[in-house]
């Protein structure tokens, strides 16, 4: 899916979909899409992080909640993904001065 560009409108009704994490990595989807996953058995991952990184850049998506899998807010969320990339500046400086 990350190849695929000017996608527009995405319907993936009820196909057995669990990972969008693919929809994520294509950086052409954004605002004024319409992605459609309801009826998906979606997978923590998709439900907890992928679903706010696409909303996050615009994107209008609709799916089926699972009351089985529970999110942390999407403040902590936020949070956590802040750190790791601090993380990963700190660790990409200490690499680049050891050269």
């Amino acid at each position: 899916m990350a190849g695929f560009t000017n996608l527009g409108d995405l319907w993936l009704q009820n196909n057995e979909i669990s990972d969008i994490s693919a929809l994520v990595a294509n950086i052409d989807l954004g605002a004024g899409d319409y992605v459609y996953v309801t009826g998906n058995p979606l997978n923590k991952s998709s439900l907890c992080d992928d679903i706010l990184a696409l909303e996050a850049r615009g994107v209008h998506i609709e799916w089926t909640e699972n009351p089985a899998i529970e999110c942390p807010e999407p403040s902590v969320v936020l949070l956590q993904l802040a750190a790791l990339a601090t993380l990963s500046m700190i660790t990409r400086q200490k690499s680049s001065a050891s050269f």
